[in-house]
């Protein structure tokens, strides 16, 4: 089961990445074209907190739970215990604030 968990969290951090790339182009093209933001501008945001959100479930659940450098079996190594997990947790909170801040904006310039 780990070995399942840990390569599709291993493929999914490229998913991510390619997500993120996409929102960031996709923001960057909207406001040099001075575009609008629509409901489909919104689209590779959505899908970045998506892939993000399951990207924490599978590395919470190794973290929690299936992992030897989980924490409940006590954690054999300081990074993978404790930084690597809450800098993901960090990542997905700024993805979702950053959602939220460009969702409740009024002004499409911004």
């Amino acid at each position: 089961m780990l070995l399942a968990v840990l390569f599709a969290h291993s493929v999914i951090r490229w998913a991510v990445l390619a997500c993120a790339a996409w929102a960031a182009f996709s923001a960057l093209g909207g406001l040099r074209g001075r575009r609008a933001y629509t409901r489909k501008a919104r689209v590779p945001g959505v899908v970045l907190a998506a892939v993000a959100d399951l990207q924490l479930l599978l590395g919470l659940s190794m973290w929690l739970w299936l992992s030897p450098h989980a924490i409940t079996s006590g954690g054999r190594s300081h990074y993978w215990t404790f930084v690597h997990p809450l800098a993901g947790i960090a990542v997905v909170a700024l993805v979702h604030v950053g959602s939220v801040r460009v969702r409740r904006t009024l002004d499409d310039a911004r």
